[in-house]
């Protein structure tokens, strides 16, 4: 990749920056210090502050069809759903036989 075909990529992800996206970055951040310096509940507001950071990166894709996601979600909750259905129809056929 040279740099000429860096800076517009760059420059495409600075124009779809809003002021929504500062400001949660900015309460990412916020989350991070309390975590890393204060010692306030790290490990819930390192991960949360992390996500948020994350997800308002412009144009990082976080959110799209095949972005992390959606790759979260297949990963841990469609499973855990499918394991937990397929546990109560097998817990519910035994428990008929009775």
């Amino acid at each position: 990749m040279d740099v000429g075909s860096l800076l517009p990529e760059l420059l495409k992800g600075f124009t779809h920056f809003t002021l929504g996206n500062a400001l949660m970055i900015f309460a990412a951040l916020i989350l991070i210090y309390l975590a890393v310096f204060k010692e306030i509940e790290p490990v819930l507001l390192l991960p949360i502050g992390f996500g948020c950071l994350l997800a308002n990166i412009p144009l990082a894709g976080m959110t799209a069809a095949e972005g992390m996601t959606k790759v979260l979600y297949d990963a841990g909750i469609k499973t855990l759903s499918r394991a937990w259905c397929c546990s109560a129809l097998r817990d519910n056929s035994g428990s008929s036989a009775h």
